[in-house]
Order: C-alpha cells, then sequence, then structure tokens
C-alpha cells in the first residue's frame, strides 16, 4: 500500500478491454472504499462483498480510440507563461535546459488537473498537426509505484515521435533518440523510439529518406552501434554517436549533438 491508501495488483480487466495481460500491477484498489482504477486499461468500479461492479463493455470503437481528452495548458502561451499552477512544470523543464523556445517548437503543455495531473504532456503528432498520441511525466518524483511516463491507452507504441521527419528526403541526417524530452533541444531534425528501439521502430528507420545519427542514452552504446552497424548492412547511411556513460541527449551541452548534425550534413 502506498503512502495515499492505495494497493496495487495485476488488472483482472485488461483482458476483457482487448488488451495483452497485465504483468505490472496496473490496477490500483483502495481497501477502505472498495474503489478500484486501471492506468492501464482504465476499467474502474468499485468493490462489494458479493464481488465487483464493473462498468459495462466498452464498445469496441470507442476501446480501440486513443483518448486525447485531457487537460492540457500549453506552457508557451502568453497565458500560461506566468500561470502560478503551471510553475512546477516550467521550472522542471528548465531544469533540463529545455526553454519556452522548446515548449512552442514541440508544443509541450501541462495537466493539473484530471488523470494525468501533476505531469508535463508532449504531444505526438502527425505532419499536418493532428495528435495521435502524448507522452506524460511526472514533473516531481513519484511514488515508487507510480510511473513516471504514461501514454494513453492504445496508443501505437510502435510509431516514433516525430516519425514525418523521416520521410523527407534530404542530406542533412536525423537524430534518432530514447525520449521525446531529449528530442525537445533538436527538433526538427530527430526522431524518439519512446524507450529502447524495437523491431517495428526498425523498419521504419530502414526506410529512412535521409542519413540517421544514431545517439541513445549513454547506458546504451553498444545497443546504439549495433542498430547502426544493421541499418548500414541494411543499405542506409546510419552512424552512432556515443554518448558519455549515464548521460543522455538532454543532459549533455545541445551544442554536442547539434555540431554533429553539421559535420555530418554535405
Amino acid at each position: 500500500m502506498n503512502s495515499a491508501g492505495w494497493v496495487r495488483v495485476h488488472c483482472p480487466l485488461c483482458e476483457r478491454n482487448g488488451m495483452t495481460p497485465d504483468r505490472r500491477a496496473s490496477l490500483g484498489y483502495r481497501p477502505e472504499t472498495g474503489g478500484f482504477k486501471c492506468f492501464r486499461c482504465e476499467a474502474h468500479g468499485r468493490v462489494h462483498r458479493a464481488g465487483y461492479v464493473a462498468p459495462p463493455p466498452t464498445p469496441p470503437s470507442e476501446r480501440d480510440k486513443v483518448r486525447l481528452d485531457i487537460d492540457f495548458n500549453p506552457l508557451h502561451t502568453d497565458e500560461n507563461i506566468n500561470a502560478i499552477s503551471l510553475a512546477p512544470a516550467r521550472e522542471f523543464l528548465i531544469k533540463r535546459g529545455i526553454t519556452r523556445e522548446h515548449w512552442r517548437a514541440a508544443n509541450i503543455g501541462a495537466a493539473v488537473s484530471g488523470y494525468y495531473a501533476g505531469r508535463v504532456i508532449v504531444p505526438h503528432v502527425e505532419s499536418f498537426g493532428k495528435w495521435w498520441g502524448f507522452t506524460a511525466r511526472c514533473w516531481t518524483q513519484p511514488d515508487e509505484d507510480v510511473p513516471k511516463v504514461l501514454y494513453p491507452a492504445n496508443m501505437d507504441r510502435e510509431r516514433l515521435y516525430n516519425e514525418h521527419a523521416l520521410d523527407i528526403s534530404t542530406p542533412r541526417p536525423c537524430l534518432v533518440v530514447e525520449g521525446c524530452l531529449d528530442a525537445a533541444w533538436y527538433l526538427p531534425d530527430v526522431v524518439a523510439c519512446l524507450g529502447k528501439p524495437t523491431a517495428a521502430h526498425y523498419e521504419k528507420l530502414r526506410a529512412a529518406q535521409r542519413p540517421l545519427i544514431i545517439a541513445l542514452d549513454g547506458d546504451a552504446w553498444e545497443e546504439g552501434d549495433m542498430l547502426a552497424f544493421r541499418l548500414r548492412f541494411d543499405g542506409v547511411n546510419a552512424r552512432a554517436f556515443r554518448l558519455p556513460p549515464g548521460e543522455d541527449p538532454n543532459s549533455i551541452n545541445p551544442n554536442t549533438l547539434r555540431e554533429e548534425l553539421e559535420r555530418r550534413t554535405p
């Protein structure tokens, strides 16, 4: 049980709602009230002595929909730049070197109410601006059993943040990083894997119309080297950039990777 009185257990309803089995104790339960909620499949209800009372099954069309109805406050706008409620979000980003210029470029915002309250929100958008998902990152250190990063249910995790950058035919390289906050410094010439690259990500990188610079976190330099090697074997102009141990593209001097981009641009 955490400090807020929630017990975390594996959710028995994720499969019922069309998802894979829960292996990360995604369901929170409050014994004193009987209330429960799964942050993964979003099932919620109240447990009684005779069993649980759950909401009716979600229609398939709604079940497959990425829910984007969140409390989103873009940080770069005049009305929000000095809002007291958003000060923790601004401070969190500024400490990471992500300034108003980056907030505007990536349309970074924050939530102060609702399910994603207390989180910085980074939209994932199509080339024409429509959202297809988002990353929600805690701006404070969360309880041990609360994930630092959340994504909306049913978001396609096989996509890359800013992946349309790969479709631009240009000799200028595109950086490949792990997190979308890592990417904020380097837009528009960057994509993010939202974690370590997967097989699906590899196929997208292999189809890139431009050179690639693989810049994974410092603890994954061997994985980055191997990824670049495989891509070169498949005919992609790819090189790995080795970051110092314990560093990531958002913790080093951004000019380091910007200079690498310039150096690799014919």
